[in-house]
């Protein structure tokens, strides 16, 4: 979804399933958590695995208000 956002690709309904997962991981406190660690080096972690990522809850929601224009 981040993708065909920032490729600046209108919304289709093929989309929704996307939508629909996204929705599903979202916390009671509208945040998405990091679920995975990537392998390799890591010289400081940002955010914990399992936690609130401020990181995924900005671009979960950069992506639902180019969709969803009454998300604000």
């Amino acid at each position: 979804m981040e993708y065909f956002s920032n490729a600046d690709v209108n919304y289709d309904e093929r989309m929704d399933d996307a939508i629909k997962i996204i929705m599903k991981k979202r916390r009671n406190d509208n945040t998405w958590t990091m679920q995975n660690r990537h392998p390799g080096l890591v010289f400081f972690d940002i955010e914990k695995v399992g936690e609130s990522s401020r990181i995924n809850t900005y671009r979960v929601n950069r992506v639902l208000k180019k969709y969803f224009s009454e998300i604000k």
